[in-house]
């Protein structure tokens, strides 16, 4: 069965406010950064970590960061996988 989500493209009256209320509650959370190494077969060259912070209504949000190991500035890429979905690391594209 196929679906289709047609979503408005007008924002909401209170978008505006909902955000704002939203930076502001983050602002007040201490994130209580962690990284730890992670051990895989990646790329060598690349180290890979992974890393997490505190987030609205103390939920812990993970990533993997993937790093080169010399002194060429590269790129930051950011990919988030979304709710309840799967990530691993995306060593193509590192």
């Amino acid at each position: 069965m196929r679906r289709e989500f047609k979503p408005s493209t007008t924002r909401p009256e209170d978008f505006s406010a909902f955000w704002h209320s939203t930076r502001i509650q983050l602002e007040q959370i201490n994130p209580e950064i962690e990284r730890r190494p992670h051990v895989s077969e990646g790329l060598p060259g690349i180290s890979a970590e992974i890393v997490s912070f505190l987030s609205l209504g103390h939920v812990r949000v993970s990533a993997y960061f993937l790093q080169w190991q010399d002194e060429q500035p590269r790129p930051l890429v950011i990919n988030s996988h979304g709710y309840g979905g799967h990530c691993w690391p995306r060593w193509e594209w590192a």
